[in-house]
């Protein structure tokens, strides 16, 4: 099974409980899940998303976080800044994520951890599209890395290479696809930050499909790679 979340939803204001102002609010949604939000206690908190208007959600996300088993995370919605609850829903520790299909002005993420001192969390990740695929991919995958090198300099002047990140990533053959599976990939391809579900396993980074063959109606093979950004 593969799944794809893209789109990402960004909302006009953020608010949060309680927060560790070295690891504040606005590490949650800074497109980096290696930029950390950290909090002061591990009672009961909230992170709330306003909206200027209802908006649409397909997916709901948290990443690079120390929530376990026996830790509740509960994503929720409402139309009055949480005067009133509409919508409440668990994130399961080790799924990560949530499809839904609401459209609501706020929302929030209310989450409490029963062991250590904090809370972590690297990114939020809201979808306003979520898609499974109708065909897997074929059996067998390239698996690809990618080493990001910065250039410095010596203080002599001369110039070297360091690396800074690296990108893990998987190339996935497809064959047979229809027209709607080829039109979503392609879709997803534009988007700039994606998260996906390969191998039972949720990811965030971005989603590469360049390259497709028509092979008749409804018929299309090609290729989708996925791209996992450093934590």
């Amino acid at each position: 099974m593969l799944k794809i979340f893209y789109n990402p939803l960004k909302p006009d204001s953020i608010e949060v409980s309680n927060e560790d102002s070295k690891y504040n609010r606005e590490n949650l949604l800074d497109d980096n899940q290696g930029s950390l939000f950290k909090t002061t206690t591990i009672t009961e908190n909230t992170i709330r998303l306003r909206f200027a208007g209802p908006t649409a959600i397909q997916v709901a996300a948290i990443l690079n976080h120390n929530f376990v088993t026996g830790d509740y995370i509960n994503f929720e919605a409402s139309n009055d800044n949480f005067a009133h609850t509409l919508r409440s829903v668990p994130i399961i520790p080790g799924t990560d994520y949530v499809e839904i299909d609401w459209q609501y002005l706020d929302y929030q993420y209310r989450y409490r951890k029963f062991s250590g001192s904090f809370v972590q969390i690297g990114e939020l990740f809201l979808a306003e599209k979520a898609y499974t695929t109708e065909v897997l991919y074929n059996w067998g995958y390239k698996k690809i890395r990618k080493i990001e090198r910065k250039e410095n300099k010596t203080f002599g002047g001369n110039v070297y290479r360091e690396k800074n990140s690296i990108i893990d990533g998987w190339k996935l053959p497809f064959s047979e696809i229809p027209d709607s599976q080829q039109a979503a990939f392609e879709e997803a391809a534009e988007s700039d930050y994606s998260c996906f579900v390969f191998q039972g396993q949720l990811s965030y980074g971005f989603i590469d499909a360049d390259e497709f063959t028509h092979n008749g109606p409804g018929d299309w093979s090609g290729f989708l790679e996925l791209y996992e950004k450093p934590k």
